[in-house]
């Protein structure tokens, strides 16, 4: 038990140390662990306080369950397998994080969190107990950062409660669209210990210090991200380079763009707190250019707490959750946005992107500088306001996409969910993988990574 609880919180934790160490954050200098303990404690607290004042008696009927069990916890991860569960929808059930997915699903239940902070709150005393010596000597000083301390307590709440749905009635596959956030994780360890195929979903970038893969089927948009997951560790996960459903039907958004160098459209896309001001100052000087004529503020979704009001003629703002990150760059002319995997989405529409690059510890997080998928690289204003005064003339950006997604230049361009579909029927048949769909992406390798037959990523996009 002691183990698998382990199993659980090094899962949780993976990576977040190395990203500690390159921004220097997250510390609490020379504060011992058991201060840090009844900080997260009293913390816990009031969220389950909080939950009980709101009277959110929210419950899973697990015997609801059907074949198909998916779990959204965020809007970006809801849109990345939503074609999904609408394609087996009389199959699937959902449970969803209702602050974050506001969308009203059929077959769904929202998360318990009420249950979840209570057993969060009244089981961390023995949590203490009986990790606090394996924390410390894994993690070392880092661990003493009450969010590390408050998420691994947390994951592993979580995973008891699926635990326990699972223990009362199983679905046969778990689908999500994330592999190391506290509550997919805990989810997918409960679904493990229960013998439940687990299926994941790729929903944005994917860099080195994700976790391992060790989902059993991996639907990924790219060679190149099955390749950052090997480079991590090989496993016995079957990787299916696929491609982007959430670009298909957006390709050709902008094909019809006219362009105007004295009538710029520039996006600026906010991903971070610490970005915030910066942004704010940019959009307000380049809102006073005279050849720039909109300008769209778009932030993170879960930056949406803070409010944006900049009462100026030229600057709009495009709220993450009620505007499709593609649509947002429906004729617009520019894109301008740091460590963000929305830079790829700019890329699906044809719209070329300025890598504001603002933090040097995690700089070109994802490699978009190094893959030449970005135009320029700058690092502050000033520099961004002297390239746009002289931004005359379009650069089209399309042809570098088919990187991203696997699924360009294929029969199915445009048509992902269709592949995604027949494959996950294959998956339940025992078919899988077809030969007239999928080829192993090197027949002498012993890792299982597939590609769509027929495709050559030196190929240009047609059209």
């Amino acid at each position: 038990m002691i183990s698998k609880s382990r199993q659980v919180i090094s899962h949780s934790l993976h990576g977040r140390n190395k990203m500690y160490e390159k921004r220097g954050v997250g510390m609490l200098g020379n504060q011992n662990f058991t201060k840090a303990f009844f900080k997260v404690w009293k913390l816990k607290g009031v969220e389950f306080a909080k939950q009980l004042i709101k009277l959110k008696f929210n419950f899973i009927n697990p015997f609801a369950f059907k074949k198909f069990l998916f779990v959204f916890v965020t809007h970006n991860q809801y849109l990345a397998i939503a074609p999904i569960f609408e394609k087996f929808r009389g199959d699937s059930t959902g449970i969803k994080h209702e602050f974050n997915v506001n969308q009203k699903l059929g077959n769904s239940s929202n998360l318990p969190f009420l249950y979840i902070f209570f057993l969060d709150f009244i089981s961390f005393p023995v949590f203490y107990l009986l990790h606090r010596k394996f924390l410390i000597s894994t993690y070392g000083s880092h661990i003493k950062d009450i969010t590390l301390i408050n998420l691994s307590s947390f994951t592993l709440s979580i995973y008891r409660i699926f635990a326990f749905l699972f223990w009362i009635k199983k679905p046969q596959y778990l689908i999500m669209a994330n592999d190391h956030s506290d509550i997919n994780v805990g989810a997918f360890h409960a679904a493990k210990r229960n013998q439940i195929t687990t299926i994941y979903f790729q929903h944005a970038n994917v860099s080195d210090i994700f976790p391992p893969m060790t989902f059993d089927y991996a639907f990924l948009y790219s060679e190149m991200a099955a390749e950052v997951y090997s480079n991590i560790k090989q496993t016995n996960t079957s990787m299916i380079s696929v491609g982007n459903m959430k670009a298909d039907g957006f390709i050709q958004i902008n094909q019809e763009r006219v362009f105007d160098r004295n009538n710029l459209r520039i996006v600026l896309c906010v991903n971070t707190v610490a970005e915030i001001e910066t942004y704010v100052s940019l959009a307000k000087k380049l809102a006073d250019l005279d050849n720039v004529k909109l300008i769209k503020f778009r932030l993170h979704p879960y930056l949406l707490k803070f409010q944006m009001d900049f009462d100026h003629p030229k600057i709009i703002i495009s709220n993450s959750k009620l505007e499709n990150s593609f649509e947002c760059f429906k004729d617009m002319d520019l894109n301008i946005a740091g460590n963000s995997s929305i830079i790829e989405e700019a890329l699906f529409t044809d719209t070329p992107t300025v890598y504001f690059d603002l933090d040097e510890k995690m700089s070109d997080y994802y490699g978009y500088a190094k893959n030449q998928i970005v135009i320029t690289t700058l690092k502050n204003i000033d520099a961004v306001i002297g390239f746009i005064k002289n931004y005359d003339s379009p650069i089209s950006v399309i042809s570098k996409a088919v990187i991203y997604s696997s699924s360009i230049n294929t029969k199915f361009t445009g048509k992902t969910s269709e592949l995604v579909g027949k494959i996950i029927m294959d998956i339940d048949s025992g078919k899988f993988p077809d030969p007239e769909v999928l080829e192993k992406d090197n027949a002498e390798s012993s890792e299982n990574i597939y590609r769509i037959v027929g495709t050559d990523v030196n190929l240009p996009i047609s059209g």
